[in-house]
């Protein structure tokens, strides 16, 4: 074959550079790897290191270049060192650690690992183990590289200390890492005078120590801390040296070594943190922060006095080199700044408050990243002292804030607002502002959340409310060709308040149970900071206006929900109710209503219609709603989606009764002999028949007051199964509600169980999740209430983050529940979480009950969220 036959690397370049379309150049590609082809066939050593250098280029191109491994081995076998060096080369591109060519190889790599003509051969080889070397291939060649660890070279020291950082790496033993961490015990790496050498040496140290089993060598290696800040220090005070100066700067890639290895050593040890405290403030005060290079250091000493017990005086200026930071004009700086001040925020609060302008300012920052982390930073700062500075801030970035964003935000301030609101009218003004800038962001637990702070709290309170709602409402309300009503901000503003669905329907909600504050001249005892009161206080409404205002969400094309068709019609029912002189009118609206096409729209007008004309003390069901409990839920940065009106029971999202179930095991106890039942004082029920239909608190628990309850009878309740064959020979099965007096039955009967158990599995998906209710109630006292451990375990391989779980009764069953806090927010891979509730079941005598279940969780591919309609509860229950 002519020598002319192969073109030059550079040759290659040009034809490829002049190929106008993908198959020109897979044109030209091909021609190429078929002539290397030719060459590898005939084994042909011409040009051999050329052809190597040609398929690393092709490789870099995405093209199959495996036909040139050999080529490559061939190199590494030659003598001459131009050829070892391509060789080695194109063994570290072209293959990679699952390669078999490389079990070929591991006998030449420990020759040239052990030349001592050239060192850069060995340097080469030591490159090739620590980039590609695999598991069986570290630990063929560990002991020849302990053997150069303590080479004459330098530059062999500093290959091998590179080596082992890969062996330790690949090879998971124990023994293995015994290896050079003893070595290095025994010979103290700061004794090292060659900077490149100590380098090399601390990654290999610090990434040991920093690992899980890193823990069993730092009361050793503390011993060094001494000698660490001997290096570090004259590092720092060192005069100019051509070799280690980087912008006048000595060294920084050791500096930055050095303290992250006296970090490690100094985590959670007081002496070692002492005898680096004048180190660390030497490294702050001498270091230039104009030029570039040492942002890098004083970021590695700030994390290394965040993380090390240092005095306070060190950390606050660890604080304000952060501070100093954030007005860089570098983003990656800036990031870097708002990261880390969000850790030393869980120490310090007060030092990362004095630059809190500044991180204010960066919530106005280009760059989406920095923002997010300025929010993140902002969120951790707030607390009863400040939270009516800082919310503030975030309530106006909310009102420019990008759509991407207003999520985040919204659910952050609502979760700050519910923890460290200074009084609830505070509370209420926050949420109306949130709830009128990013409504349909807002998460729909924040609405039970207030509904349950209105319901309980007083009076003045509630007209403040109301108050509130009506002004927002009346600004932004739809118009339609049967009300006459005008947006006073146009339509435009009304398509954009219906769209807000939280807002319109906790509206919706507040005038239907308070209108009469609304239209009487209610005194609301506070200070009016919501212009929507001062508005009122000016235009004070009567019934028809108020009604008017409901009755265009009714007729509007803008609101499509029908859930909140029948809030507004639940609203002008209980407002005609209490003022008659709007009667005639929602008599006509109901009218309309009856014919709809929804199903419960149309039930709910009809039978309104009748209790109004037909019922003559229509007060009495019209009565407000009694103070309904808060639900206790996690922390609201974990957002819960929309609840659909209509839960859908389907085979795998709901738990249903089945008695013949193998995984839902039932416990009862004999039937107890009723003692004399208490005289039932009759009390006022403040339940109204419409609670049932009022969707906006299906996720709340009503209560009623009711008389006494009834004794629980044998079991659950289950009728006693009538004697068989083996009842007469034996006498009556125990626990079957019958005596068991007599016979075999005498001497097999166990003593009754003191507690009723039961277990309810409410959903699984294999490798995912699974949902499992455990009941049990104690038998011998005649109690309502039954203690529910919800157990969500995590069957998938990755770790769950946010998790939250909501309940709420059904709102055909008079009970009521109470969630206990969640014990944590993530549930590890393969672990389980439980949580505590109560069922206290209010009916008498006992009623079926059922549940809502909601669980939702993030994890590495996203959001999960799922909601079911549990009604497997036994009748104990």
């Amino acid at each position: 074959m002519s020598k002319g036959q192969s073109q030059k690397l550079s040759d290659l370049i040009s034809s490829v550079r002049k190929c106008k379309t993908a198959a020109e150049e897979r044109t030209v590609i091909s021609k190429e790897c078929a002539l290397i082809r030719t060459y590898v066939k005939d084994n042909n050593a011409q040009h051999r290191a050329r052809n190597v250098v040609k398929l690393m280029y092709i490789h870099m191109l995405g093209h199959p270049t495996q036909f040139g491994q050999m080529m490559c081995i061939n190199l590494i076998i030659g003598e001459k060192f131009v050829d070892k060096r391509i060789g080695y080369l194109g063994l570290m591109v072209l293959l990679d650690e699952s390669s078999e060519v490389l079990t070929l190889i591991e006998n030449h790599l420990l020759k040239d690992m052990g030349n001592t003509d050239n060192q850069f051969i060995p340097g080469l080889a030591m490159c090739t183990v620590a980039n590609i070397s695999s598991e069986g291939m570290a630990r063929g060649v560990s002991n020849k590289v302990l053997d150069l660890l303590h080479a004459g070279n330098p530059y062999i020291r500093k290959k091998a200390a590179l080596c082992a950082l890969r062996i330790i790496r690949k090879v998971a033993s124990a023994d293995m890492v015994d290896l050079y961490m003893e070595y290095y015990q025994k010979n103290s790496p700061f004794n090292e005078r060659n900077h490149g050498v100590l380098v090399s040496i601390l990654a290999l140290i610090n990434s040991v120590l920093a690992s899980p089993d890193g823990e069993r060598y730092l009361a050793a290696y503390r011993g060094f801390v001494t000698s660490a800040v001997r290096v570090l220090k004259n590092l720092v005070v060192s005069s100019y040296a051509t070799e280690h100066d980087i912008s006048g700067i000595a060294d920084p890639f050791l500096q930055v070594k050095v303290l992250q290895f006296l970090r490690i050593v100094g985590k959670n040890d007081e002496q070692a943190s002492d005898q680096m405290k004048d180190v660390l403030s030497d490294v702050i005060t001498g270091t230039e922060q104009s030029k570039p290079v040492a942002n890098a250091i004083l970021y590695e000493c700030v994390i290394t006095i965040v993380n090390v017990e240092s005095e306070n005086q060190l950390r606050l200026m660890a604080v304000n080199i952060l501070g100093q930071f954030l007005v860089n004009k570098d983003n990656n700086i800036r990031y870097v700044a708002l990261h880390t001040l969000t850790q030393v925020v869980k120490h310090n609060v007060q030092a990362v408050q004095q630059h809190k302008d500044t991180i204010v300012d960066c919530l106005r920052d280009l760059d989406v990243s920095i923002r997010r982390r300025a929010l993140d930073l902002i969120y951790a700062l707030v607390n009863p002292s400040n939270i009516r500075l800082l919310v503030p801030d975030l309530i106006n970035f909310l009102s420019v804030a990008p759509q991407d964003l207003k999520q985040d935000i919204t659910t952050k301030i609502c979760s700050v607002v519910d923890r460290y609101a200074p009084n609830p009218q505070w509370h209420v003004d926050t949420l109306i502002k949130v709830l009128t800038l990013a409504g349909s962001f807002v998460p729909e637990s924040v609405g039970h959340k207030l509904v349950g702070l209105i319901t309980q709290s007083p009076q003045g309170l509630q007209a403040y409310c109301v108050k509130a709602f009506w002004g927002v409402m009346r600004q932004n309300a739809p118009t339609h060709q049967s009300f006459t009503q005008t947006a006073e901000g146009g339509e435009e503003a009304a398509v954009s308040y219906c769209k807000k669905q939280t807002l319109v329907s906790l509206s919706i909600w507040c005038i239907g149970e308070y209108g009469d504050l609304l239209i009487a001249d209610a005194q609301d005892d506070l200070s009016a900071e919501d212009i929507s009161v001062k508005d009122w206080r000016k235009n004070k409404p009567n019934a028809t206006q108020v009604l008017t205002v409901l009755g265009s969400f009714l007729f509007t094309h803008y609101i499509t929900s029908n859930t909140l068709k029948q809030q507004t019609l639940m609203a002008t029912f209980k407002l005609a109710g209490r003022s008659s002189e709007i009667a005639t009118q929602v008599q006509e609206i109901y009218a309309t209503f009856g014919n709809h096409k929804d199903i419960e729209i149309q039930q709910r007008a009809v039978e309104f219609s009748k209790l109004l004309h037909n019922v003559p003390k229509i007060d009495t069901i019209v009565e407000r709603m009694p103070p309904v409990a808060q639900i206790e839920t996690q922390d609201l940065a974990a957002t819960i989606g929309e609840q659909p009106s209509v839960v859908a029971r389907t085979p795998t999202t709901t738990a249903t009764k089945t008695e013949t179930k193998p995984t839902t095991t039932t416990t009862t106890t004999p039937a107890a002999p009723p003692p004399a039942a208490p005289p039932v004082v009759e009390e006022k029920k403040q339940t109204s028949v419409l609670d049932e239909m009022d969707l906006l608190l299906d996720m709340s628990t009503p209560t009623t007051a009711g008389g006494a309850t009834t004794q629980n009878t044998g079991g659950g309740g289950a009728p006693a199964k009538p004697n068989d064959t083996f009842d007469d020979l034996f006498g009556p099965t125990p626990g079957a509600g019958g005596s068991t007096g007599g016979g075999f039955g005498e001497f097999v009967s166990a003593p009754p169980p003191q507690k009723l158990t039961h277990s309810i599995p409410v959903y699984q998906q294999p490798g995912a999740i699974s949902l499992e209710f455990q009941l049990t109630k104690d038998a011998a006292n005649n109690n309502n209430t039954t203690n529910i451990t919800a157990v969500i375990r995590n069957l998938s391989q990755s770790v769950l983050n946010n998790v939250s779980l909501l309940t709420a009764m059904g709102t055909n069953c008079n009970a009521r529940v109470k969630l206990d806090p969640l014990p944590a927010t993530t549930i590890a891979a393969g672990q389980a979480m439980n949580v505590s509730m109560a069922v206290e079941n209010l009916s008498n005598p006992h009623a079926a009950v059922t549940m809502r279940v909601k669980l939702q969780f993030a994890h590495a591919n996203g959001q999960w969220a799922k909601d079911w309609v549990v009604d497997a509860f036994p009748n104990w229950v």
